[in-house]
Formats: structure tokens, sequence, C-alpha cells
């Protein structure tokens, strides 16, 4: 049971109760919390320097700049030091490198009560910032807040002390400093930390930057037509892949096939979803595609096929696609109990289907993704049809820059990226222009217009490019 707090317990600074509440919730944060996941840490990671030089690369997308600094500093001298880590920086660890499997419901969602696993409750502690951020700055949290919000950290704390070994440990630091009188120095350090991640956290959310199209004009360019494939019995191809030597999966009205580069038959497969985005190709030619149910995604490969992601039913894959970088695949879900909230998943294919989830924000950037890509800096590419919009997020799920229209009448497509980086986008209105953007956004190519265009293209190693049609052919054109 907690035990009753009160003013008369602690220095004359205090002037009522619900101020004494911020600055022992911010000790409870800081100190207990913070030396809690550095142990978690320690336990997981033998060698810190080691696993930072390993996964330079990934956190230096993740982390800002000051952030940057402690886990890579400039002088040889110094050392990288968890003591010198805040809350923010020892979660980001804690996710990317400590190898804590995802919570059920994903790194950074709400968390359900059922779920006492190490990964959801250290996000239930990282949630608890807002709380501290915000009662911080007003100075005060009533009394059935404080002990709400106290009885909450501490369950969590205890559940997270079991992995090492030290429940017992954290259960007597948590009630000493529930009991014991402040020290008004040590809280005003606590007080400042907690102020500071706030204000970071503030200048790490970047004002999504939106490319207007409007803003380049770019004449349309002819590009010159190689050959026309015949695709007997598809009409509306919508989803393209090159397989190495010389053939293609393609998607239309209810088909999923495989084709010679002359449109002979090679295999059909019956139960894939046949829409927008709805298979992948990896570069040994092994299929993976979206289960008619939208819920799994197969792999075919030329020795069997299998289930190799399987969904409940109120998550639907809205698209897929291979990693150029990785082979990992790229899955776009909406969960339909979440006001069709969607996430994009990167999902490990060569060792154990273990999945890491890039972007998931409260502040949903899709309303409708129809086709996803990664281009070969590692940015991830969705053609959002909803937003009208091209939105373009890095490695790491962090906003790039949005390409759309002022007046919302673009439509995007199919997408495709070639060997410098440049994305293409096939515009879906009557236009039925295929756009090239360079990798920072900026329009550089609008290829010309043929009217019975439709969605689906790709580009194969030899920079020919395919385009589908709305009537059973595949154009083929010289990039």
């Amino acid at each position: 049971d907690m035990k009753n707090t009160g003013s008369s317990s602690t220095s004359n600074e205090y002037q009522n109760e619900a101020t004494e509440n911020v600055h022992r919730l911010c000790q409870l944060f800081v100190t207990i919390c913070g030396e809690l996941l550095r142990e978690v840490i320690r336990l997981r990671i033998n060698d810190l320097r080691l696993k930072l030089d390993e996964y330079e690369k990934v956190l230096k997308h993740i982390c800002n700049a000051s952030q940057r600094k402690i886990l890579y500093p400039n002088s040889e001298d110094k050392q990288t030091d968890l003591k010198d880590m805040d809350l923010s920086l020892l979660y980001i660890l804690l996710r990317n490198i400590c190898g804590i499997p995802a919570p059920k419901n994903g790194w950074g969602d709400k968390q359900e009560k059922s779920d006492l696993s190490i990964g959801a409750c250290i996000d239930r502690i990282r949630v608890k910032r807002s709380v501290l951020f915000a009662h911080a700055y007003i100075g005060t949290i009533d009394t059935d807040s404080f002990e709400h919000n106290w009885d909450y950290l501490k369950k969590n704390i205890v559940e997270i002390a079991t992995e090492c070994n030290s429940v017992e440990t954290y259960e007597e630091k948590v009630d000493e400093l529930y009991d014991c009188t402040l020290n008004s120095s040590e809280t005003k350090t606590c007080l400042e930390i907690i102020i500071k991640m706030e204000e970071e956290m503030k200048m790490d959310l970047e004002i999504k930057k939106v490319i207007f199209m409007e803003d380049t004009y770019v004449p349309p360019s002819s590009v010159n037509l190689k050959s026309t494939i015949t695709v007997p019995n598809l009409s509306a191809i919508n989803h393209i892949a090159y397989v190495k030597p010389g053939s293609l999966w393609v998607a239309g009205v209810c088909t999923l096939k495989q084709i010679d580069l002359a449109g002979n038959l090679i295999q059909t497969v019956d139960d894939a979803l046949c829409y927008h985005g709805c298979f992948a190709v990896t570069e040994n030619g092994d299929l993976f595609y979206i289960g008619k149910d939208r819920h799994n995604i197969k792999r075919k490969s030329s020795v069997e096929t299998s289930t190799i992601v399987d969904l409940p039913d109120y998550v639907s894959i809205r698209c897929i696609c291979i990693s150029q970088k990785k082979g990992n695949l790229l899955v776009v879900t909406r969960n339909d109990l979440k006001t069709q909230r969607h996430r994009v998943v990167r999902y490990d294919i060569k060792e154990n289907i273990s999945h890491v989830v890039l972007v998931d924000s409260i502040g949903d950037p899709y309303k409708a993704p129809f086709y996803i890509t990664e281009n070969r800096n590692g940015d991830i590419v969705v053609s959002d049809q909803g937003n009208n919009a091209v939105i373009v997020v890095n490695s790491a799920g962090q906003n790039r820059f949005i390409i759309k229209t002022r007046d919302s009448g673009f439509l995007p497509c199919g997408l495709a990226t070639d060997d410098n980086g440049n994305i293409l986008v096939v515009e879906g209105h009557k236009e039925t222009y295929i756009y090239v953007f360079d990798q920072d956004g900026i329009l550089t190519r609008r290829l010309s217009e043929k009217r019975d265009r439709w969605w689906g293209v790709c580009l194969d190693d030899k920079r020919n490019l395919y385009v589908g049609n709305r009537k059973s052919t595949i154009d083929v054109y010289r990039y």
C-alpha cells in the first residue's frame, strides 16, 4: 500500500503537496528508472563500444546531434558512458541494439495491460515522459494523479527488475524515495534534466517538408519504346517485378502470373491478392505475395510455398516490397481497431521472421498507401492516394519529405527507383505521366503521357523500363 505523502516530510521550499509531488516523481523517473534501464543494457551488452560501432549507421539516423556526441565522441580520450545518457537515449539503445523482443502491440504503441514483457514495460515508462513534461512546466500535480502515476511506474519498474534479478532492491528504492525528505539540490537537477529532455524532443520533431510539384516546371520528355509484351487474359496490369535472367511477375485483375519476356506463361499463383503493391521478388527469384484475405504473406520458392507472416483478422496488409540494401521485407499494415492506423514494418526473411516497426507514430502519416519501395539511400517511399502524395521517410522511419500538388490533383500509383536513387512515380489520373524525382524529392523528368497506361512499373538491370497498360500489354522503354 502507498504511504501518505505530505510537505511536512520535506524541506521548507515546498509551499504545497502538489509541488512536492512533481519533484518526487521527477526523481523517480530520472534516478531509479534511469539506473534500472542502464542495468538492463549492461546485462544484455558485454562490450558497449563494439555494439555501438556495429549499429553506428542506424543510431546516427535515429539520434539527434547531442545524442550522437555522447555515443560517438570526437575525442579518443573520451569514453562513452551509460551514466551520461538520459532516458530518451537509453530507450533508443534498448529498442534498437539490445535484442529485446517488440511488445505485443509493437514498439511505440499503447501497450495492452496483459502484456508484462520487458519491452512493454519499458515502453510504458517512455510514455510517462509526456506526463512529467507537462507537470514539470506547470510545477504541480494533484495527489490522485501523483498516486496513480507512482503506482503505475512502480509496477513496471518491478517487472523490468525481474530480468536483473533485483526486484527487492528496486522495490526498496522506490519505497524509500516515496518516504524520504527530498534534497533540494538533487530535485533541482532532476527537474532540469526532465525539462532539457522535453526541449530536445521538441527540437527533434521535424516540420514536415512538403514539396509542391508545381514549383518546378519540367517539360514532358519522350522515351524510346523498344517493344510491347502481350499478356493474354490479364487486364489492368497494376504491379510488375523483373526476375533475372529474363522473366516478369505481373499482377492484374484477379491474377498473378510469371511470364517470359515474350509474354509466354511460366506459372500462375491462384491464392494471391492481385492489387496494388501485392507482391515482391528477391534477387534469387523467390516470390513474396499477400494472401487474398490481406492477413498473411506467403513465400514461394522453386521448392515450396509457405506462410511467413500471419496477422490477426483486425490487421490488414496493404502493400509490400523487398529492401534493396538488406533483402528484408518491408510491409505496410493497417490496424482496423485503431481508426485504421498504419505501420511500416521491416521483417527479417534471412534468419527468423522477427520484425522492427519503422513508422508507427501517433500522427499516422498515411491514409491510403498503395505502393511501397526502398531507395538506394535507405529511404522508404510510399505512394498514398488518400493524401494525394508520395511520402518519404528515412531508414529510421523519420519524415524526410512529402511530394504533392497544391490542388490535391496528384494521384501517385506504381513506384520504382533507379541506380542513381531517382524515384519513378506513375500518375494515376488522366495525364498518366511517369514522374521522376531525385532522392531529395525534386522533379527532374516528366516522361510523356499515354492514355491507356495503368499503374504497374519496374526497371531491370539493363535500365529497361516496364510499364503496365489497361489492355493486356506491357510497354518496354529504354530508360
